[in-house]
């Protein structure tokens, strides 16, 4: 259920051209970690996205998608616990990346905590 970069072709003394679609500039994969109980939804703040893959057996990842990523860019995300609890949490996209055709900008943060807002 992961998504792959699509592939990169290039011309011997012609520079490079790029023959691909580009995933989202702003595309981050990840297993929160430290909940008191199982997250089992999650949401982002426009312009992002967020969708929940759950494992079997295992912990869910978080996939967290912004189209119009840039240096800088903050996503928010609200999430709700199997307990009723609400949880939220931000990721951070860094630098971009210039290794090829299509940028992409690295992320951190998604470490959720408990909202004040209580469950709604």
């Amino acid at each position: 259920m992961l998504l792959a970069a699509g592939a990169v072709a290039a011309a011997p003394g012609c520079g490079t051209k790029c023959n691909t679609s580009c995933l989202s500039p702003g595309n981050y994969l990840y297993t929160p970690t430290g909940l008191p109980a199982a997250l089992v939804d999650v949401t982002a703040d426009a312009p992002c996205v967020a969708k929940l893959w759950p494992a079997d057996g295992g912990l869910a990842q978080v996939q967290v998608t912004d189209d119009t990523a840039t240096s800088g860019a903050v996503c928010v995300l609200h999430g709700h616990l199997a307990d009723g609890r609400v949880v939220t949490a931000t990721v951070t996209f860094g630098q971009a990346s210039s290794d090829s055709c299509c940028p992409t900008y690295a992320a951190s943060g998604g470490q959720f905590g408990l909202s004040d807002a209580g469950a709604g």
